[in-house]
């Protein structure tokens, strides 16, 4: 499996849900989607972006990167996205539990002053 499109049926996605999925390289998730579990994606190396509906009220994408609708929350940075750097939006104020883990294709991650939480489980960028 290397693609996910959740329809506009789906409401939640469980813990866990796509774990070890190594050749799964985009998700899409669909207008409804309304609760995301923990750690649904992890060990999901090869994963290059997350794409969400326009119309979904609970989530949002930016460059691939998972968010909270109002994008103060960072969900998810895709493992398998390469870039080297990337710099957190400046709305995002919370780094959600694990969002960089396994994030071998990254460096650094730069961070402005209004981050208020960081969760845990990060590995392996360095935060500046």
């Amino acid at each position: 499996m290397t693609s996910i499109m959740l329809g506009n049926n789906v409401t939640s996605i469980g813990d866990y849900a796509f774990e070890d999925c190594y050749g799964l390289t985009n998700v899409t998730i669909g207008n409804n989607v309304a609760n995301i579990g923990d750690d649904e994606f992890e060990d999901c190396d090869s994963l290059t972006a997350f794409t969400v509906a326009a119309l979904n009220s609970s989530y949002s994408s930016v460059d691939g990167v998972l968010f909270n609708q109002g994008q103060t929350l960072l969900i998810q940075f895709p493992a398998g996205n390469t870039e080297g750097d990337y710099t957190i939006p400046a709305s995002v104020t919370d780094i959600g539990d694990w969002a960089f883990e396994d994030c071998y294709g990254l460096a650094n991650v730069t961070m402005g002053n209004n981050i208020l939480h960081i969760g845990y489980g990060h590995s392996p960028p360095a935060m500046v």
